[in-house]
């Protein structure tokens, strides 16, 4: 179990050294606390975006609440269509965290989102995208290119990284 450990801690570059850490009685239970302290900071259940907010539930299901305007699904809830005219910004307002229906049948258990995307991390290690598009709205779909994903991060202007369970960044 050790040996599994200091090669998990080693993998995200974690400092193992060669004696215990003051206060510690074993390498097994320093290194298993360490293990599960860095598995909690790398899932995010919940983020803020400038309208929206997304969650996961202790069932690991995607929810989503916050301000929708027609031909946006930055929350990936789909839009009735309005006849609004091509200059107005209808919208929607979801008060409540509401789960979203395309994402049911998956387990997350970490999210991300920005101004404009929103991602989430699948328990298999997969991502998926959506939100703003220029050219159409987007729901949300997996990355296939992406796979044993450990850790997930939105910011501005659809910019996204991931990092997988080998440490390789993806952006």
């Amino acid at each position: 179990m050790e040996t599994e450990l200091r090669r998990r801690a080693k993998a995200r570059f974690l400092d193992v050294g060669s004696s215990l850490p003051a206060g510690a009685t074993s390498w097994v239970a320093c290194l298993l606390k360490r293990d599960r302290r860095d598995a909690q900071m790398r899932q995010a259940p919940l983020a803020a975006g400038s309208t929206h907010s997304i969650f996961v539930d202790k069932e690991g299901r995607l929810l989503t609440c916050g301000i929708e305007f027609v031909g946006n699904r930055i929350m990936g809830h789909a839009l009735e269509d309005l006849d609004v005219g091509p200059f107005a910004r209808a919208r929607r307002v979801i008060s409540l965290p509401t789960p979203v229906p395309s994402m049911q049948d998956r387990r997350i258990v970490s999210v991300a989102t920005s101004a404009l995307h929103c991602l989430a991390l699948g328990a298999e290690g997969e991502v998926y995208s959506w939100g703003r598009g220029d050219f159409g709205s987007l729901v949300p779909s997996r990355i296939e290119s992406l796979s044993r994903v450990e850790c997930i991060a939105a910011g501005s202007n659809w910019k996204s990284s991931a990092v997988d369970e080998d440490g390789r960044l993806f952006t």
